[in-house]
């Protein structure tokens, strides 16, 4: 299987409990943004989970794009991308 070389030293975090996940998300030292599509079948199997995300993540940007679907960057690049670029702008001046 292909790696990507940018990435190999940044696998995917698998946490021991949902009490370290937690932990982790309530002391995140770098800007995290999650942005959701409110007819993405993913975010509606997993509301729950989904919604309890932004209320432990410390200084997270949370988006829900009304109307849009699982592939909502593809359907409306631009919207996704005016979001992110917000999303991005507003951490740069937090992080400073």
């Amino acid at each position: 299987m292909w790696a990507n070389p940018k990435y190999a030293a940044h696998p995917e975090k698998i946490w021991d409990s949902l009490d370290d996940c937690e932990r982790d998300l309530r002391n995140a030292t770098v800007p995290i943004g999650y942005m959701f599509g409110s007819e993405d079948p993913l975010m509606n199997d997993y509301y729950t989970s989904n919604m309890y995300i932004w209320r432990v993540t410390k200084g997270c940007h949370f988006t829900i794009l009304n109307g849009e679907k699982h592939l909502m960057e593809i359907d409306t690049p631009e919207r996704v991308a005016d979001e992110a670029l917000a999303f991005i702008n507003q951490a740069h001046k937090n992080y400073d």
